[in-house]
């Protein structure tokens, strides 16, 4: 199972809309479903996780301490130094 982008352990930012709090693509601003919380037991404690499994939308871990959300792999090519190859 390949996991890269769509597993976090940081928290995402949550942006108002209608009073209504959504995750924002970091590239094109557009609104995206809000990822799956996810517990996972470790040897000596429990740790939470924000997934997108099974869904078009990526999430990575950023410097800021807060996830990084994209709504496609183009945003997220165009977007991510990662990805991005000149």
């Amino acid at each position: 199972m390949f996991l890269e982008g769509k597993v976090s352990a940081q928290p995402i930012h949550m942006r108002f809309n209608s009073g209504n709090p959504q995750p924002l693509c970091d590239n094109c601003r557009t609104l995206v479903e809000k990822p799956k919380k996810v517990g996972c037991n470790f040897k000596t404690r429990m740790q939470l996780l924000f997934s997108y499994f099974d869904t078009p939308y990526f999430i990575y871990e950023s410097k800021s301490g807060y996830s990084v959300i994209y709504c496609s792999k183009e945003c997220r090519d165009q977007h991510n130094h990662r990805f991005n190859k000149q």
